[in-house]
């Protein structure tokens, strides 16, 4: 089972994010045993069953909204997306954090026939963790420092100056501020 993440990994701080997750069965069954009295099987032991995926904030700045998803079963070569809700936090740093998706499945480990018509089939659970890398990119953070008012009254004209300060790790071009009434 292999993982990747499907479209942009790239998130600003306070970001309400969705990560999409691909995860493929990579498992190729090239060979068949055919003996004469056999029973065939069902389920191959390349088939990945009962796949579930969780993905943990681990020591990222982000909290992850949605519960670990059971995706069914995947057969060898083929995969499915998973759509994680998660929140960046607002103090979060810029940099690449890795998270780990994990990753819990079961598959045919191996089979007996015992008799004519009694198959034994013996599976095994499998716990796998990949880490996952997201990047945190850099923002501008506009903080106001001061606010003083100037001839400012009801149904009059006046001035508001304020001062403000970019707190954030991009450089502000071109900005221009503008006050919404509440």
């Amino acid at each position: 089972i292999e993982a990747a993440i499907s479209g942009t990994n790239e998130f600003t701080p306070g970001q309400d994010a969705t990560i999409r997750v691909i995860v493929w069965n990579s498992g190729v069954n090239t060979l068949k045993f055919v003996t004469k009295g056999t029973i065939e099987r069902d389920d191959l032991p390349t088939t990945a069953k009962m796949v579930t995926v969780g993905l943990s904030a681990g020591n990222a700045p982000l909290v992850i909204k949605t519960d670990p998803q059971v995706i069914g079963d995947l057969k060898s070569q083929a995969m499915a997306t998973v759509s994680i809700a998660s929140k960046i936090t607002s103090d979060a740093t810029y940099g690449e954090y890795q998270i780990p998706l994990t990753i819990r499945y079961t598959y045919l480990s191996s089979s007996d026939q015992e008799a004519a018509d009694v198959l034994q089939f013996n599976y095994k659970q499998v716990y796998e963790t990949i880490p996952i890398t997201i990047k945190i990119k850099p923002q501008v953070k506009i903080e106001v420092l001061d606010v003083v008012s100037e001839n400012l009254n009801i149904g009059t004209e006046g001035y508001l100056n304020l001062t403000i300060k970019n707190i954030g790790l991009e450089d502000g071009k071109k900005a221009a501020v503008k006050i919404l009434r509440n």
